[in-house]
């Protein structure tokens, strides 16, 4: 509580924050690959947009508070770091429900092909594949600077799993056990991320459909959920299409962008930061982060 010049108390409401989540094709998906660079580009862009019109949104109800804007990511290498670089110079705070602990979420997405360099990554080392000790350096540079919410319970099974699926490649039963379980961690960690977030971008190509936790799961969850979802078309990046409903998943390759892009992309912003009763307010306001 603070007081103001006369000696009146005055309780300042909580701070005004928009909450952005993004889920996306990992590095190794062949339509995220071949558009990094102009995916890059657009999603830049877009956070800028959210930016802009987030300041310009700022002054509902006459407070004329600039709110605080915050991006949470599962950190995947992929898409889900891209969003991260995209903010690095805006000083947005990054919040991250990990599907794992830190140590073995890092040895999953460095994506090490063998025992000896999942290993060196679990115990804080660098492996021995310069490739992945680059994909590892990255993942670290940027954990180290967000807030970090592991949901390790099962890292213990997780790991076993892992183990056997590097060391015995050809194995398919021990493959499938593996991403079956990484896949129910995943959307764990995305169902927590989608209920923290007003804003969801994906970065999707509209018709792979990928395992639960994957990209088009967790679209589908945050519409489920009445989150609105700004689709970047990872096969055509420079559209994007705000999207409201399950039932518009449904054909989405070759859809037209929105007429105007901005429009869409400020009703979602307003709604965000100016709603409509208390209800959404007291929901805010007993966010765990």
């Amino acid at each position: 509580m603070q007081r103001d010049d006369v000696g009146n108390s005055v309780l300042r409401p909580p701070a005004v924050t928009l909450d952005i989540a993004i889920t996306g094709h990992r590095s190794r998906h062949p339509v995220f690959a071949e558009n990094k660079v102009a995916i890059a580009q657009s999603l830049s862009a877009l956070m800028d947009l959210l930016g802009r019109i987030a300041i310009e949104e700022s002054g509902c109800g006459g407070s004329g508070e600039i709110p605080n804007i915050r991006l949470h990511s599962l950190l995947a290498y992929g898409a889900d770091l891209m969003a991260v670089d995209a903010v690095q110079t805006k000083g947005w705070p990054v919040i991250a429900p990990l599907p794992f602990g830190q140590a073995l979420n890092l040895a999953i997405n460095a994506q090490p092909l063998n025992v000896d360099d999942m290993q060196a990554l679990l115990d804080g080392g660098m492996a021995a594949d310069t490739e992945i000790a680059v994909r590892a350096a990255e993942i670290r540079s940027i954990a180290a600077k967000a807030r970090i919410f592991e949901l390790a319970e099962q890292d213990r099974e997780v790991e076993t799993l892992y183990r056997k699926h590097l060391a015995e490649p050809d194995n398919r039963a021990a493959e499938q056990d593996f991403v079956a379980i990484c896949s129910d961690r995943a959307a764990i960690a995305a169902r927590v991320m989608v209920e923290h977030s007003d804003i969801l971008i994906g970065i999707w190509d509209g018709v792979t459909r990928g395992n639960i936790g994957g990209t088009r799961h967790t679209i589908e969850s945050a519409l489920e959920q009445g989150i609105a979802v700004i689709w970047l078309d990872a096969g055509n990046p420079d559209r994007w299409h705000l999207l409201r409903a399950t039932e518009e998943l449904a054909g989405l390759a070759g859809r037209p962008a929105s007429a105007d892009t901005e429009v869409a992309v400020r009703s979602v912003v307003r709604e965000a930061l100016c709603p409509a009763g208390d209800t959404w307010q007291n929901a805010r306001t007993n966010r765990i982060w």
